[in-house]
């Protein structure tokens, strides 16, 4: 009885068994299900993180790091559970890529089969069960030669070697094999609901049994029973009549097998629970732990992952945003085009492929846009459609990319505004297309007009030089800006930006219908020397910008260097044709005496070319007339840095033997070596002549002649000292110019003085050869007489002519100790002035008005004002007032201002042309040569207003407009 209990029980044990085992089989394969979609989401998100898009080349089965792969490493690849166990890169085209002979056997098989349209199957090879997904990969001509996969359908129902190889554009293929048979020995993987109906019949079956043996084979095993109970009580020497049956000790054994497979069963999905949960939290702490955000959504759009690059791009911690819309993250701009495309995707899906990465926008909690990059990805679980989304902020690259773009243009800009630097044009073309190229720089903010001015170092002021898109009413008005008026003219002063957002209190040109409107207002300058002023315009609010800033006053350094170039070129280009056209000699050498230089003047007096004289020594002159002495203290002296002068007796190339005025001088260079030679010579062969002739002429003249010849020697050596302290202070070809007016002015009345004293000589030796013939008559006596006086009258007065202009070249230095500074009353001065040239005044109508307060009363030198004025008078008689008997008027007026004296001289005379009154202050200057004008008068006033008093003088003059002078110097009243 205790067996058939026994036995009952073990039957009820065994149906409670199998159809627990058949509730766990059905909680494993809904887990299974579950874990399975989690794998397929998580290869779909790993496909998506960026730091893991790295794949090998096609064909590089070793180093193969494609998404796919590193899904199989991160889920564990090869290891004694995992699902994945084989990972495959093969590039058919490659015949050095062979694979291992279990891969051959797999391919083998795998190509004599076909494969369901989703890529999917089922092979068997040597008794394994093998699961195949295929994924083929193929170049993209816009990648870097990467894996790209391509999802969906491999071949539509061709084979699977078939489909890799013929697939277009495919390169190589991923083969993901899976050994059902290895990984479930009972093929637990392989139950689904069939199986579960059997199991359920299976149980039914064996309580079914349970209820027969219990009703009707109770009787079998109580009889049973009780035999073997007998069998006890029958002595061993006594056979039995009964046998145990061969069927129950199968029983058995199958009850003890079958329970001892389920334990081993119930262990092995225990451990395949467990590292499905261990696999679950690596791939969410791995989510959690990615730099991008990592963002779920379902078909509702609303919120259903949301990991920490989530939380920090964003700002929203994951309990304040799980279960809300994700339409909350999209700028109000593009929400309808969200709306739109997520409606779509719920639809029909993605259009893009997963790995495909775009840009868009994103609003943070404190609602900043956000520039950003995403990738998408799409799966359905549950009949249900799930998103997800990798995004990262890209704000620092669009501030890289958009700096690099503006460094390029920014380069772009100046490479143009050198190009035109170097164009062989004029530089007011040189900056109208440099201000052209400035005003179409894209990522400035500047309308498109602007202005650039330069600085008139004359007038102080700024000149519109070059404009675009100015209205008229501007230009009339900025064609000369002061300095500190508007903001030209601040920019300008401060030699500082000046920046505007509006017309402000700082603008001084306004006009009726001016648009509001900005300014950056950048000063050119070369150091500390401001050369113009950019006048750009902005739109009106524009905000201050560094960069711009920065960019514009490299514009305006690069424009100095264009200005300062052409000013350069300009200067060398005077000094050219100075040096080309000018009166006297000039030779440069280098240091070892080889010439390098000589002008035209040069060649014409010394009958050599140019091509005859350059590498040549100057010794090329040397007549042999000289002792070597001078030529040892000429190069001692300019070799120590100083200035040698002296007279030279050279040879011309015709062996003609001439004289020289030379000074010879140094021209260093700014580190102070001396690097050149510079020699300025003066023809004067003709003076040593006249110098000679006049000698032996005054030597037989009476003691007056003599003694007007020593005042005429000692005007001379004045002049030549005067001559040798300007040789020294002046540049040279300002001497040149000075020296040879002066020496053109000289030798008139020198030549005319020759003149008479020879025929004084003539007249005197025809008279003694008359005496010694004795056949002087008183006729000839007589004649003679009046000869001699006529000669020597016009002698004396060419000669006191020449005194004076000797005298007028004296004062061009301005002596200050010739007078005394003193208080004196200007009414009175002027006055005496103009009553010392009534007879100048009586042959004419000109009547001059004197308009100045009695009491006017100054210290100063009122002999200096006494000269001013009166040069001013005979200036206007003689060149204001040229017809015969003329008729006009002079105002003489005088000022204080500021403990200034203003003294206004003007006349209504003629007038002089522009091109005329610029050089009314150069010496030796006149229209009126042929009727006496030196060309000083003016000259020695600006000399005496600008150096004696420390003032200033202007000339104001137009053709039949008259012409005035205004003086201010400061005095003591």
């Amino acid at each position: 009885m205790s067996l058939v209990k026994q036995l009952s029980q073990w039957i009820m044990a065994f149906g409670v068994l199998l159809f627990s085992g058949c509730l766990v089989l059905l909680h494993f394969h809904q887990e299974l299900d579950r874990q399975q979609m989690l794998q397929v989401q998580a290869n779909q998100i790993l496909d998506l993180i960026f730091q893991y898009r790295a794949t090998a080349t096609p064909g590089n089965r070793e180093g193969s790091t494609n998404p796919w792969c590193m899904a199989t490493r991160h889920f564990g690849t090869g290891s004694k559970h995992s699902f994945i166990i084989k990972d495959l890169s093969l590039h058919p085209l490659n015949p050095l890529n062979y694979p291992s002979s279990q891969e051959r056997k797999l391919f083998a098989a795998l190509g004599s089969q076909k494969l369901a349209p989703t890529s999917d199957g089922h092979i068997t090879v040597e008794g394994i069960r093998w699961y195949v997904q295929a994924r083929p990969v193929h170049y993209a001509p816009e990648c870097l030669g990467c894996h790209e996969e391509i999802k969906g359908v491999l071949g539509k129902g061709s084979s699977a070697s078939d489909g890799i190889t013929s697939a277009p554009s495919v390169m190589s293929a991923t083969l993901v094999f899976l050994d059902l048979t290895s990984y479930g020995r009972f093929d637990f993987l392989l139950l689904d609901t069939t199986t579960l109906v059997l199991a359920g019949w299976v149980t039914f079956s064996c309580l079914l049994l349970w209820l027969l043996i219990r009703r009707w084979g109770i009787f079998s095993l109580t009889r049973m029973t009780r035999e073997m109970e007998s069998l006890i009580t029958v002595p061993d020497h006594e056979p039995s009549s009964m046998t145990v049956p061969v069927e129950l000790e199968r029983l058995y054994q199958m009850f003890q097998k079958l329970s001892h497979d389920l334990q081993h069963a119930q262990s092995s999905l225990n451990a395949g629970l467990k590292e499905l949960e261990e696999e679950e939290n690596r791939f969410r702490a791995l989510t959690q732990s990615a730099t991008d955000a990592i963002i779920s959504a379902d078909e509702e759009g609303v919120v259903t992952s949301w990991n920490r690059g989530a939380e920090r791009l964003f700002g929203y911690q994951e309990q304040e945003i799980i279960g809300k819309p994700v339409a909350m993250l999209v700028p109000a701009k593009s929400l309808s085009a969200h709306l739109n495309g997520y409606a779509a995707a719920v639809v029909a899906g993605f259009t893009r492929r997963r790995e495909e990465t775009f840009e868009l926008h994103g609003v943070h909690k404190n609602g900043n846009i956000l520039p950003l990059e995403a990738a998408l990805s799409t799966w359905s679980l549950g009949g249900h459609r799930h998103f997800c989304a990798i995004m990262r902020d890209i704000s620092k690259r669009k501030r890289n990319a958009e700096k690099s773009h503006r460094d390029f243009m920014s380069r772009v800009a100046i490479n143009n505004i050198l190009e035109v630097a170097l164009k062989p044009i004029s530089l007011n073309e040189k900056l109208t297309k440099s201000l052209q190229i400035l005003l179409a720089v894209p990522w400035l903010a500047l309308q498109y007009k602007g202005s650039i001015f330069l600085m008139n170092s004359k007038t102080g002021k700024l000149e519109m030089i070059v404009e675009h898109g100015l209205a008229d009413q501007v230009k009339a008005s900025c064609r000369e800006v002061s300095m500190g008026f508007c903001l030209c003219g601040r920019a300008a002063s401060t030699q500082q930006l000046v920046f505007s957002s509006t017309v402000d209190e700082r603008h001084s040109v306004l006009f009726e219908g001016m648009a509001d409107h900005g300014h950056y207002c950048v000063p050119i300058l070369l150091g500390d020397r401001l050369l113009g002023v950019v006048n750009l315009y902005l739109q009106v609010g524009h905000l201050r910008d560094v960069e711009e800033i920065r960019f514009l006053e490299t514009v305006a350094q690069t424009l100095a260097g264009i200005i300062d170039r052409k000013m350069t070129e300009r200067k060398l280009r005077y000094l050219s044709q100075a040096l080309e056209q000018s009166p006297v000699s000039i030779i440069i050498t280098d240091t070892q005496g080889q010439i390098e230089y000589v002008n035209p003047t040069c060649c014409r007096v010394s009958g050599y070319e140019a091509h005859e004289l350059l590498g040549k020594n100057p010794r090329i002159f040397n007549s042999g007339e000289m002792p070597d002495s001078i030529y040892e203290t000429l190069w001692n002296t300019i070799l120590a840095g100083d200035v040698w002068h002296g007279e030279l007796h050279n040879r011309r190339k015709n062996g003609e033997f001439f004289w020289e005025d030379a000074s010879i001088s140094p021209i260093r260079f700014e580190n102070g070596v001396i690097r050149f030679f510079l020699a300025v010579k003066e023809d004067i062969t003709q003076r040593k002549h006249l110098e000679k002739s006049l000698s032996e002429l005054l030597s037989t003249l009476d003691f007056r002649v003599m003694e007007r010849t020593r005042e005429l020697n000692a005007k001379v050596e004045e002049l030549e000292h005067a001559r040798n302290e300007l040789v020294k202070s002046e540049k040279m070809a300002s001497l040149g110019r000075l020296v040879a007016g002066f020496a053109h002015e000289i030798n008139t009345p020198i030549g005319v003085a020759i003149t008479g004293f020879s025929l004084v000589g003539e007249t005197v030796r025809s008279m003694e050869h008359m005496l010694r013939q004795e056949e002087v008559q008183e006729e000839d006596l007589q004649t003679a007489i009046a000869t001699i006086r006529e000669a020597s009258d016009l002698a004396l007065t060419n000669i006191s002519r020449a005194g004076e202009l000797v005298a007028s070249f004296k004062r061009t230095s301005v002596d200050q100790s010739s007078d005394i500074r003193q208080p004196f009353d200007v009414r009175e001065v002027v006055m005496d002035v103009v009553r010392s040239l009534h007879n100048q005044l009586k042959k004419t109508n000109i009547v001059i008005h004197v308009v100045i307060e009695p009491s006017l009363k100054v210290m100063s030198w009122p002999g200096t004002l006494e000269q001013i004025l009166t040069n001013f008078i005979i200036n206007s008689l003689t060149h204001g007032y040229q017809e015969e008997n003329p008729t006009g008027k002079i105002i003489i007026s005088a000022t204080i201002t500021n403990n200034r004296l203003c003294l206004d001289y003007s006349d209504d005379g003629r007038g002089m042309e522009e091109s005329v009154r610029g050089l009314v202050f150069e010496p030796f200057f006149t229209t009126t040569r042929h009727h006496g004008g030196s060309g000083l008068g003016l000259y020695l006033c600006y000399n005496i207003v600008t150096s004696k008093l420390n003032g200033t003088i202007t000339c104001e003059s137009s053709p039949g407009q008259g012409t005035q002078f205004h003086i201010t110097f400061p005095i003591s009243e």
